[in-house]
C-alpha cells in the first residue's frame, strides 16, 4: 500500500478571512488570499527575501468552518490539497486562475502557540483499571 500525498501549501493568510458562504450543492466554502513567502540561499548559508506571490485558498463544509473560526490575517497556515484551475467571467471575459483547494488547514507549530484540548480519555480506556485496582 502507497502512502497517500497531496500537495502542501505554506503562508500567511494575506486577508482578513470572510464569512463561509452558501455553495449550490448546500455546503459552505471559504476562499482567502495567502501570501506565499520566497528565499533564495546565500553561499555564506544565509538566506536573501525575495518578492512574495499569492494565490487563493478554497476550503468547504467543516474546513471552511475552522478556517473561519480559527484563523486571522497574518496567521501562518499549512494546507494540504489540490491545484485546480478556474474560469471566472470577468465583465463576459473568461480567465484562467489557479486555486488551492485545502482538505486540511492548520496552524505551524513552531510559530504559533496554542493549547491543545483533548477530550478525557475514560479509565478502561487507557487501561488503567487493574493498575488501579491491583487485579
Amino acid at each position: 500500500m502507497s502512502i497517500p500525498i497531496k500537495q502542501c501549501l505554506v503562508g500567511f493568510v494575506a486577508d482578513p478571512i470572510p464569512r463561509p458562504k452558501p455553495t449550490a450543492r448546500g455546503g459552505t466554502r471559504v476562499q482567502v488570499r495567502v501570501r506565499l513567502p520566497h528565499w533564495r540561499r546565500n553561499p555564506d548559508g544565509g538566506y536573501t527575501p525575495l518578492k512574495a506571490t499569492y494565490c487563493t485558498l478554497v476550503t468547504f463544509d467543516e474546513v471552511a468552518q475552522e478556517l473561519f473560526a480559527r484563523f486571522r490575517k497574518g496567521d501562518k497556515v499549512i494546507a494540504a490539497g489540490a491545484v485546480r484551475m478556474d474560469q471566472p467571467n470577468v465583465d463576459g471575459i473568461a480567465r484562467q486562475r489557479e486555486l488551492f483547494v485545502a482538505y486540511h488547514v492548520g496552524h505551524d507549530a513552531v510559530r504559533t502557540r496554542y493549547v491543545v484540548e483533548r477530550p478525557r480519555m475514560r479509565a478502561d480506556t487507557l487501561n488503567l483499571s487493574s493498575a488501579v485496582t491491583g487485579r
